[in-house]
């Protein structure tokens, strides 16, 4: 296979059985009270863990913070070409400063299939997507790039993304997606990105306590940002999106492509602002707030043939360690089992070791307040986390051929 990256644009005591009638009718009565007191002090919660994002939102809008650096790609040899249209290249300048090898691409048209004029790769060249701001889209309107490129929970957008047949005949590729996030630092009077990866060390200009942040954050970014192949077009007020990626994979395949035609690939990224758009079956208890990212059902379907709903939920049952903050603590660990978690070295290994404590049980079961509760403070605590601790983040995606 050959190869094309392409990078993108947060108890109780027991009570005596001699106690009078009385007595425990008060005991009774103040448990009452207590459990409506748990509940307020829970509604606040949640309330306390919006406000953190819609504060991380506002904060995101003053330090642009959380950034997608852009789009590009890059080329070889393969039986089609990789192209974009669009009108703008999202933090151009950020993008040109992490990946020094990317430029504007070939400009050329094609007739078929869409009309209009797209930028190509060539041979090893990087190429700079674009995007086309939507006059109904509050976070595209704006024409003035600077006022189109903040990124925080309750983004979305499409990557724009074009296969262009070189000859006739069958294209196929097989496209994986991954975020790469990065961190802003002081390079004397300039801003330095650093890239969040596995081989950053203190060389970087980050304490290692800072590189032990902003690894945690771009674990949570990594599950927080959710590809899809569809989008709900026929009403999109009951729900955004279709098809979810749950695998980072997207296999598209063409039969009889003809030569020169530019064939589109749907890929559609978001950030979830509240829990509720993703885990609720139903909004029977009034838990939603903000518009689903699938059709909210509970018909899971079958394990050949899973509904939207099942894969999202299965998604956020494979990557909690990704998805929530502070579940450790959330699920009531002991001091022994917190320290056994904490000694465990990979997102797989927490991930396992977290289902022990059945916290799978609460994702199933997410509309009972309760565990949305405590699942909703765990996804906002992680939007705090990336807002706090990154600058600017990409979605890389490799393009290979199954040819």
């Amino acid at each position: 296979m050959n190869d094309i990256k392409k990078k993108f644009p947060i108890g109780e005591l027991p009570q005596s059985a001699s106690q009078s009638s009385q007595v425990v009718d008060e005991i009774a009565e103040k448990k009452r009270n207590q459990k409506k007191s748990l509940i307020k002090l829970g509604a606040m919660g949640v309330l306390i863990a919006v406000t953190i994002i819609i504060g991380s939102l506002s904060w995101f809008t003053a330090n642009r913070a959380v950034e997608t650096s852009g789009m590009g790609v890059k080329s070889a040899t393969l039986p089609f070409d990789i192209a974009t249209k669009g009108t703008q290249v999202r933090n151009r300048d950020q993008i040109l400063q992490a990946r020094e090898d990317y430029n504007d691409g070939k400009n050329e048209s094609f007739t078929k299939i869409e009309n209009g004029t797209y930028y190509t790769a060539e041979n090893t060249d990087g190429l700079l997507l674009r995007f086309s701001p939507l006059a109904d889209d509050p976070a595209t309107e704006d024409i003035d790039e600077s006022q189109t490129s903040d990124i925080g929970p309750g983004s979305q957008g499409e990557l724009s993304l074009y296969l262009i047949a070189k000859k006739d005949g069958v294209i196929d590729a097989f496209i994986d997606l991954n975020v790469v996030s990065f961190k802003a630092v002081k390079d004397g009077d300039n801003e330095k990105l650093i890239e969040i990866g596995d081989g950053l060390t203190t060389d970087s200009g980050l304490t290692a306590a800072e590189i032990t942040v902003c690894r945690e954050a771009d674990n949570f970014l990594k599950g927080h940002i959710m590809f899809f192949k569809d989008k709900n077009g026929s009403d999109p007020a009951l729900y955004s999106y279709m098809t979810p990626v749950t695998d980072g994979r997207i296999h598209f395949h063409i039969d009889n492509a003809e030569n020169g035609t530019a064939y589109k690939v749907p890929i559609y990224w978001t950030w979830t602002n509240t829990l509720g758009q993703i885990a609720l079956k139903t909004n029977e208890n009034g838990l939603l707030d903000g518009i689903p990212v699938v059709e909210m059902t509970t018909d899971m379907g079958t394990v050949s043939a899973p509904t939207d709903k099942a894969l999202v939920l299965k998604y956020l049952k494979d990557n909690k360690s990704r998805v929530f903050k502070d579940l450790d603590i959330l699920s009531g660990l002991t001091e022994e089992q917190k320290t056994a978690y904490d000694a465990l070295e990979t997102d797989e290994a927490k991930a396992n070791y977290l289902a022990e404590v059945d916290i799978d049980t609460w994702i199933d079961n997410a509309d009972e307040r309760t565990y949305f509760d405590l699942l909703s403070e765990g996804y906002n605590n992680a939007d705090f986390s990336i807002g706090t601790d990154l600058d600017y983040f990409m979605i890389e995606v490799t393009v290979k051929s199954g040819e």
